[in-house]
């Protein structure tokens, strides 16, 4: 998130409300013209963020994205092919596996899609700031450490005085169990690091 980006506490309960975490990761299988075989939950609700970004919700094809990333793509010599695709709420990291049966006589090779949602640090933030109890503003704090401003900056920001950012600073602290702006951060890697995993 850049410093232009920075959300409001209007908009960051907004977006709290009506634009929940994506699914972690999904796994579609594909016959080789891509028609979609199988469907996990993940890779449903996962698509389905991705159709909404295309005003499409179809399950039974792939959203244009996905086909246009494998479209320039030997799926006959393929080993694994990497690439990103936007939704509406996330960015999703897929990888695209094919895989061919030992008798090719019965059955005939497809293709495995490996979804798995790239995590940002308004997902540490959020995460943090549900399990610490912390208000909209103090959030909004938060999400300001988090890109690096000073607290006159986030006082600026915020349209409140640096004093009045230092005694959020304070609660979040308490509510963090820290004692410094670099404990916070800490905390910030911490839950960015195991949303990663």
């Amino acid at each position: 998130m850049n410093a232009n980006s920075f959300p409001t506490s209007k908009t960051l309960v907004q977006k709290r409300e009506a634009l929940p975490i994506a699914a972690e990761d999904g796994i579609v299988m594909t016959d080789l013209s891509l028609k979609p075989i199988a469907i996990d939950r993940g890779a449903t609700a996962i698509l389905t963020d991705i159709g909404r970004y295309e005003n499409s919700t179809d399950l039974t094809r792939l959203p244009r994205e996905v086909l246009a990333a494998l479209q320039d793509t030997d799926l006959h010599h393929l080993s694994a092919f990497r690439f990103r695709v936007r939704g509406e709420r996330q960015t999703y990291d897929c990888r695209a596996y094919l895989l061919e049966p030992r008798q090719r006589a019965t059955l005939s090779s497809f293709l495995t899609l490996y979804f798995r949602r790239i995590s940002s640090p308004g997902d540490a933030i959020r995460r943090l700031s549900a399990e610490c109890n912390l208000t909209p503003r103090e959030e909004e704090v938060l999400m300001g450490i988090s890109i690096g401003l000073t607290s006159k900056e986030l006082g600026e920001r915020l349209s409140i005085s640096p004093n009045t950012v230092k005694a959020f600073l304070r609660l979040i602290m308490i509510k963090l169990g820290v004692t410094t702006r670099a404990a916070i951060v800490g905390k910030l890697l911490e839950y960015g690091s195991s949303d990663a995993e």
